[in-house]
């Protein structure tokens, strides 16, 4: 997977140079490969497990293009550590649910998607990358959209 164009390109840095329509599709395109090869991976596995008798969660529950919002794409994209990061980091450290204030969810949002960065890999651009989604899944929540999804699905 590593010579297909999209993992090349990425690799290569090549993409720094692109416009931002073409950085945009580029984007798209990435993230749906990516989710192609998780989903194709995980599904092998499980089928596996459920072969030897074992019922392993579903970890891509959703297809990448049908969750239109921040937090309904973490939920869908690697469910079992989403599951995971929600009951060991952001749980505590939201605390209840009905006495939580805003601000105390999301510094728990913040600090889990630090703990998945630092996971995943202690570089800069991933620490970056988890304080952008600490942000925009914050903005997400101020302006009342995953409530007005869930109340029309």
């Amino acid at each position: 997977l590593r010579r297909a164009p999209v993992f090349a390109l990425a690799a290569s840095g090549a993409h720094a140079s692109l416009g931002a329509a073409d950085a945009a599709a580029f984007a798209f395109v990435f993230v749906n490969v990516l989710w192609l090869k998780f989903a194709f991976i995980w599904r092998l596995f499980r089928t596996w497990a459920r072969a030897d008798g074992v019922d392993a969660p579903e970890n891509m529950p959703r297809f990448v293009c049908d969750t239109f919002l921040i937090s309904g794409f973490w939920r869908a994209w690697h469910a079992s550590f989403h599951a995971w990061l929600s009951r060991y980091v952001y749980g505590p450290l939201r605390g209840d649910v009905a006495t939580a204030s805003p601000e105390r969810a999301a510094a728990a949002a913040a600090a889990a998607f630090l703990f998945a960065a630092l996971w995943h890999d202690a570089r800069p651009k991933l620490i970056a990358w988890g304080c952008a989604n600490a942000v925009f899944l914050a903005a997400e929540r101020k302006a009342g959209l995953a409530r007005r999804a869930r109340a029309v699905a």
